[in-house]
């Protein structure tokens, strides 16, 4: 029993030791060389790809509690700060019934002292120095 346990366990350790993790590839590239506008033959090259390339999403989920909306963000890909010269890609602009309010370079936020009635709430992602991120979302809340 002995002997069963050691080799067991030594099989285990030799193989879960491994260093062999797969590289993923992206696709094969053809490169055309242009010299003197001549064409020469396309070389075929394989790609490491370290990551794959998403497309950015704004997901917003609210909350209205008195008159105050809880707002929280998810936003991929991109670092919020609106200081121009900080570490950051942009941040997010509040639009309250067609009026820009305010800026936030944070997820979650509070849109504070909203009047009784109906809202129309825009949050618009802007980035820094003109840069356009084109994600918004829109949507409604009622203040009772």
């Amino acid at each position: 029993m002995k002997k069963f346990i050691t080799i067991a366990l030594c099989t285990f350790l030799l193989t879960a030791c491994t260093n062999d993790k797969p590289v993923p590839e992206a696709l094969v590239v053809h490169i055309v060389m242009l010299e003197n506008n001549r064409i020469f033959k396309p070389e075929t090259r394989h790609v490491s790809a370290m990551r794959k390339e998403t497309e950015r999403i704004l997901d917003v989920r609210q909350q209205v509690i008195g008159n105050d909306v809880y707002v929280e963000c998810m936003i991929s890909d991109i670092r919020l700060n609106k200081q121009e010269n900080s570490y950051g890609d942009g941040y997010i602009e509040l639009s309250v019934d067609g009026k820009k309010v305010d800026q936030f370079s944070t997820a979650a936020f509070i849109i504070k002292g909203l009047q009784r009635g109906k809202h129309n709430i825009k949050l618009d992602l802007k980035g820094m120095h003109g840069k356009r991120y084109h994600l918004s979302k829109e949507f409604k809340v009622t203040i009772e």
